[in-house]
């Protein structure tokens, strides 16, 4: 019972707390919303340099500073043919397709398991899958430009995966010809996961699934991508850090101050100030995380 119960004393919280107000900070003023982030701007030339380095690595040669010429090298080489960016006709009026929603609204886009699931369907069946106004909408590409490569079954599983993840690759920092954001999140693709599985069970999709999907939509459109939603995960990283690293820094003080010189041991020690699994710890994280919360809120209200 002693084990379960937090051991924090008045400085415990007062550092959780001001580890979370800190974290708080850096969220409104480092990270703040698409295009208006420092630490936004830091994220998205991270991951251009990794989409190009991830290119060098599947042999371009060409500028090595050009993120489009690397992303368009790799959305040739790893060519898939739900790729549709936009369109008259049919993707006009049934799907609505733009540059700024089609990651979105392609279900092979969607870096999710049933992202991967119509990637294969679709490369297999050379067919497209789109979600559109709460709707499940599935295209035949008759022109028979795209075919997966492999001589059998498996090696042709095999290159649709490795076509899936070249392709997410090449889209996490945007396509070569437009100027949107790159990838959906997978927290929030799950709302076109929802609709999909839905109508293939034939299962009514109800209005609360529409109205969470398309706000899904409309964040996506409005930068909150992949990549943003990583630079809004920085400040709860520092704030588990911080929290863990304050843990262990007063437990390892405390050692050392009551514990005889001739009884230490590394595995007292380690129990000591281990930072993980105890109810003290887990008590200061609520109080960090709540604080900082508290503080995002308050600034969103305002």
């Amino acid at each position: 019972i002693k084990e379960l119960k937090p051991q924090c004393d008045k400085l415990d919280y007062i550092l959780a707390a001001s580890s979370g107000a800190l974290c708080g900070v850096i969220d409104i003023f480092l990270v703040g919303k698409p295009d208006e982030s420092p630490l936004g701007d830091i994220t998205d030339k991270w991951f251009a340099n990794r989409t190009i380095d991830f290119a060098k690595l599947c042999g371009y040669k060409g500028d090595k500073n050009s993120l489009s010429s690397a992303i368009n090298f790799l959305e040739e080489k790893f060519k898939i043919p739900y790729d549709q960016s936009v369109g008259g006709g049919i993707f006009r009026e049934l799907i609505n397709l733009t540059p700024s929603n089609h990651h979105f609204k392609s279900l092979g886009h969607n870096p999710t398991l049933l992202g991967l699931f119509f990637s294969i369907l679709n490369q297999f069946t050379n067919t497209s899958d789109f979600v559109s106004n709460g709707e499940l909408i599935s295209l035949n590409n008759s022109d028979g430009k795209f075919e997966l490569q492999g001589k059998n079954i498996p090696s042709k599983l095999f290159c649709g995966i490795a076509n899936w993840i070249g392709h997410l690759i090449s889209d996490v920092s945007g396509s070569s010809s437009s100027k949107g954001r790159g990838m959906p999140s997978p927290i929030w693709a799950w709302s076109n996961d929802v609709i999909a599985i839905k109508a293939k069970l034939n299962i009514p999709v109800t209005e609360f699934d529409k109205s969470v999907n398309e706000l899904a939509l409309k964040l996506f459109k409005k930068g909150y991508d992949v990549r943003f939603q990583t630079t809004q995960a920085i400040p709860v990283f520092i704030n588990e850090m911080i929290v863990r690293l304050l843990y262990s820094i007063r437990r390892l003080i405390g050692y050392y101050i009551s514990v005889p010189k001739n009884d230490r041991s590394w595995g007292l020690l380690w129990k000591s100030c281990e930072p993980f699994s105890n109810a003290t710890v887990k008590r200061m994280l609520t109080v960090a995380h709540g604080t900082f919360c508290i503080i995002d809120i308050g600034d969103a209200t305002i």
